[in-house]
């Protein structure tokens, strides 16, 4: 039996959670999903440009266990390009990203989920 999955610490933020080819309709392609620990294993390595080390501690996790994050992650997107597939961001938030995609408002109460952090600044139901 495998050993339950270590907390991962994910603070990507993505403004766009899907990708497809131009010029083809949804229906006709096929979908790769990419998890939200790949997706930040690719913004630690290729976009911050951390080592697989530093990367590693980012997230909580062993150096072996990134590499195999990052690898299979390359290996989904490159699929996706390469074969004209969709790539779709996995909608599984961490608790913490959750936490700060929501609005409230210590006004009125409201709660809202928002899309980006700091998307609002004033409640829409008591604008304060």
């Amino acid at each position: 039996m495998a050993r339950p999955k270590k907390h991962r610490r994910i603070s990507c933020d993505p403004n766009s959670y899907y990708f497809k080819p131009a010029g083809v309709s949804l229906n006709h392609l096929e979908e790769i999903i990419l998890e939200g620990d790949e997706l930040e294993a690719i913004r630690l390595s290729d976009l911050m440009n951390l080592s697989q080390e530093e990367a590693a501690l980012q997230m909580n996790i062993s150096r072996p266990t990134f590499g195999r994050i990052v690898n299979k992650a390359r290996a989904k997107i490159a699929d996706g390009i390469i074969n004209g597939k969709a790539i779709k961001i996995s909608d599984e938030l961490s608790s913490e990203l959750k936490e700060k995609l929501q609005f409230s408002c210590p006004n009125c109460g409201l709660k809202l989920r928002i899309k980006k952090r700091r998307q609002l600044s004033h409640c829409p139901k008591c604008s304060e």
